[in-house]
């Protein structure tokens, strides 16, 4: 899930910090640079790792600053295809199902790579799981049992094997400054509309941003899916399993 990638860099240290330690401002900047940064074909960067190399500082002529070539890794999240993750379910739709992490949140399952006889119920807005779709065939009449079918809930803990990543170029756009139309006189302008169609610079409205690193994986084997399926199967038949040892062991003191 998580890998060690190395990096170099040049690092501009300003005069005004030149009384901080010098290892920790280059550790500030390069954390500030790439930190929480999608890197393409390299994955997100969480933070730095350690500093491998610092070359003799440079001033800059006419700016002050003193440069420094660094050699550095960071700690970047990049899982391999197969991986099994551990995620929250935090949307649904027709097409599939959205995942996050603690730290990532452009995880998509496809509805394709849910398990057969998974349909969603546009009602719930949640993906519902047929485990048994012949029971009406077998008992024809009888009334539906609802413990066939297995529901993929918001905000449930589930598990996912990761098929693969999606790399997108994030476009540069060009700032436009906002059109603020004038109030009528004697009207001040209203500080809320001005500050959100300032907001908007650059965005054409009704498009939404495309996520730079997308994973694509999968729920569609057994243990994947909702943890609760699985361990609550495990757990009920363990306390079962207690419970006849218990009595089997009052049974055998009371005689």
């Amino acid at each position: 899930m998580f890998i060690l990638t190395t990096f170099d860099d040049l690092i501009q240290i300003p005069p005004q910090e030149f009384d901080i330690p010098s290892h920790q401002v280059i550790e500030d900047k390069i954390n500030g640079r790439y930190a929480d940064r999608v890197i393409q074909k390299v994955g997100l960067c969480i933070c730095l790792y350690d500093v491998l190399e610092v070359s003799d500082g440079l001033i800059g002529h006419g700016t002050g600053m003193v440069n420094v070539n660094v050699t550095f890794r960071m700690v970047v999240f990049r899982p391999f295809q197969g991986e099994i993750l551990e995620g929250t379910l935090w949307n649904s739709d027709a097409e599939g199902i959205k995942l996050h992490t603690n730290f990532f949140s452009d995880i998509y399952v496809p509805k394709d790579a849910l398990f057969d006889n998974t349909n969603y119920n546009s009602k719930e807005r949640v993906h519902v799981w047929d485990t048994n779709p012949d029971a009406a065939n077998q008992h024809p009449g009888a009334a539906d049992d609802d413990s066939r079918y297995l529901w993929f809930d918001l905000g449930e803990t589930v598990r996912f094997r990761i098929e693969g990543e999606v790399w997108m170029e994030e476009e540069s756009t060009t700032p436009k400054p906002p059109i603020i139309d004038a109030p009528p006189p004697g009207k001040q302008p209203d500080p809320h509309r001005v500050k959100a169609e300032a907001g908007d610079v650059g965005q054409e409205k009704g498009k939404s941003k495309v996520p730079p690193y997308r994973i694509m994986a999968s729920m569609s084997r057994e243990g994947l899916g909702p943890t609760m399926w699985w361990t609550g199967g495990e757990d009920e038949g363990m306390d079962e399993e207690y419970q006849e040892e218990g009595e089997a062991t009052e049974g055998g003191a009371a005689v």
